[in-house]
């Protein structure tokens, strides 16, 4: 089968989307670890964050659920619906929040057609200048690259055949940058069919879209490069696709954090090859004896691709079934170049054995160890690694103290070193979303880029003012719903105050023509 999206729990983005909320695994006697969703970008300081460094970051840690606001800065661009005959309801405009990493940067999307009902724009992926992200319009989801230059310009990704419409909204897009111009990119998606010889024998087709010739095209089925086993796994269980990752300068990995990545090579030609890349064979059971994650897999592990070496990472848990504060845990790193048999294990590195400067013990003091007057990373609650774009060893991971906290904390660890490099706390509310944000190189293509996040940034006008107008509604409702019902209340209220009247009134009428002589010897009628 195709790549195939999770299902996800309310967050974010919508259901269909393959970077939304991933709920934890169904685990008799365990809960979930709450994660977080970003409320604003912070501006790192010295004393936060030794990445810190002045000038524009040439990559950033972006996350993945816009804002609705009306930021503008020089990353700012715009679709104008207008000029592709649409209705300018359509209009979309997009500006970036960019910071070093560790922070988290932030993107901003204003549009009329937005609605208050609709959820927020969210990323699917990113390459090179391009970032691709979508947009519910009225209802309906519009997709859109962003590229990145000395004039960012937007561009809305146009539907294929109406055929493989199902394919195209399942969202599982790779981005390609074309090798020869920077202007250019390709989007593709795959799609499958049953063979016609066989009712057995699944077939690959690869749907790429062009922006130099904006327009579709479709390859001819893929050669397939795979194992009967691979084969015979695919037919029943499909590929469940969390991420996507550009291999090359032609190829894109859909991964699946469980098992592998189904590789497509030669997307550029017109015939295809599809691999399959198992994740390392002593990679860590995240499993339990139903073969079900504990948890959902992009709590242990990520994968991203530097040029064509692949890179994986996993967390290792003393207990995987118990995502709390103590538990002990390692970092391990695979390495595989596409042209490898195997993988090439890199880098291991135990939570105990993480130096921490003593300087962090103002930012986090309950780290520290009364004992030995140590900080200790393991009384974090531990989520999400992602790898660094760049190989420098470095792995970013989210932590907190206490699920209600209000303050999450992204840092950095120097594998290789292996040490505490930066800490930045960001502000954060609980809420079930996984990967909350993704590596972009981007930025690098904008001249001049030194706009960073606002402390505070107001919403746009119209979005609240479309708020207001709906919650004034909401609340019109409301009151004309407890009128109703306070009207059946003191409905029955006087219907209960007629009758006393009334028995009242009886009663002194009964004594005004009937008077009593009362006597020492008891209660008589005069007549």
């Amino acid at each position: 089968m195709a790549p195939s999206s999770k299902e996800y729990a309310p967050g974010p983005a919508p259901t269909t989307s393959i970077f939304e909320s991933m709920p934890p695994s169904s685990v008799k006697g365990t809960s979930g670890p709450t994660t977080f969703r970003f409320q604003a970008c912070r501006r790192p300081t010295k004393s936060q964050s030794v990445e810190a460094d002045a000038g524009s970051p040439d990559w950033v840690l972006l996350n993945k659920t816009a804002r609705i606001s009306k930021d503008a800065n020089e990353t700012t661009a715009k679709y104008g619906a207008s000029s592709e005959g649409r209705s300018r309801s359509e209009d979309v405009e997009v500006t970036f929040c960019l910071v070093h990493p560790p922070d988290v940067s932030c993107f901003s999307v204003r549009s009329p057609g937005l609605q208050v009902s609709d959820p927020p724009p969210f990323i699917l992926c990113a390459e090179g200048p391009f970032v691709l992200f979508c947009v519910t319009l009225h209802g309906s989801e519009h997709f859109f690259v962003y590229a990145a230059s000395a004039e960012p310009s937007l561009h809305r990704l146009p539907e294929p055949d109406h055929k493989v419409l199902t394919s195209f909204r399942t969202q599982q897009f790779g981005l390609l940058p074309c090798i020869s111009s920077s202007v250019y990119y390709q989007v593709t998606f795959l799609h499958t069919e049953w063979a016609e010889s066989t009712d057995h024998d699944i077939q690959y087709y690869a749907y790429v879209y062009s922006s130099k010739t904006t327009a579709w095209r479709r390859s001819k089925a893929a050669l397939l490069h795979l194992s009967g086993s691979d084969q015979e796994y695919f037919k029943i269980y499909g590929h469940e696709s969390y991420k996507q990752i550009t291999v090359g300068v032609d190829s894109v990995g859909w991964v699946d954090l469980m098992f592998g990545i189904l590789l497509v090579r030669h997307l550029s030609s017109d015939l295809p090859v599809v691999e399959f890349i198992a994740l390392p064979k002593s990679r860590v059971c995240i499993t339990d004896t139903d073969n079900d994650p504990y948890y959902a897999p992009e709590y242990f592990c990520d994968v991203i691709c530097c040029g064509s070496i692949i890179r994986f990472v996993e967390l290792d848990f003393d207990e995987p079934d118990r995502r709390t504060n103590g538990n002990r845990w390692k970092a391990i790193t695979w390495n595989r170049d596409i042209s490898w048999d195997d993988w090439h294990k890199g880098y291991t590195v135990d939570v105990d054995e993480i130096s921490v400067d003593q300087s962090y013990s103002s930012l986090l003091p309950e780290l520290l160890n009364e004992e030995t007057q140590l900080l200790e990373l393991r009384e974090l609650d531990i989520l999400i690694p992602t790898l660094s774009m760049h190989e420098d060893n470095l792995l970013y991971m989210m932590a907190k103290l206490k699920n209600e906290d209000s303050t999450a904390w992204i840092f950095t660890i120097d594998l290789k070193h292996a040490a505490l490099k930066a800490l930045v706390p960001i502000l954060a509310k609980p809420f079930y979303t996984v990967t909350f944000c993704c590596p972009c190189g981007f930025p690098k293509y904008i001249s001049g880029t030194t706009t960073l996040c606002k402390e505070l940034v107001e919403p746009d006008a119209a979005h609240c003012k479309k708020r207001k107008k709906e919650k004034k509604k909401d609340r019109y409702n409301l009151y004309k719903q407890e009128g109703r019902k306070q009207g059946n209340r003191q409905s029955r209220w006087l219907l209960c105050l007629a009758g006393c009247v009334m028995l009242v009134s009886i009663i002194m009428l009964r004594l005004t023509f009937c008077p009593l002589y009362i006597t020492n010897r008891g209660l008589y009628h005069i007549n």
